[in-house]
């Protein structure tokens, strides 16, 4: 278990152990949301799969941009260029792809 997951058990133990069931709820509700996945690329590779795998082209640009914004731009400058090169060479053929099947249907 990673330790955002950990951090999560105690939070929501904490919750139930003090009897805040409402806010237990809306803890519940906050994590299924969690556009960052808990910080597991696993997750986020999934994730991204399966916006491509169900021709999801508004969902897999939101979480492009928010992956650019929240962890893309705050590389080092050593993996800068890196990052930039596979987005490059991705973002146009995925989404070109996409879009293709997206007005075919």
């Amino acid at each position: 278990m990673s330790a955002i997951g950990f951090g999560d058990e105690l939070v929501r133990d904490y919750l139930l152990f003090r009897g805040f069931l409402t806010a237990l709820k809306a803890f519940d509700s906050e994590i299924k949301a969690d556009k960052d996945r808990g910080f597991r690329p696993d997750r986020i590779v999934e994730h991204l799969s399966s916006c491509i795998i169900n021709l999801d082209l508004n969902s897999l640009r939101e979480s492009w941009t928010h992956l650019d914004q929240r962890f893309f731009a705050r590389l080092e400058h050593s993996f800068l260029g890196t990052a930039k090169k596979i987005r490059d060479s991705v973002t146009p053929d995925v989404f070109g792809y996409l879009y293709l099947f997206w007005k075919a249907r």
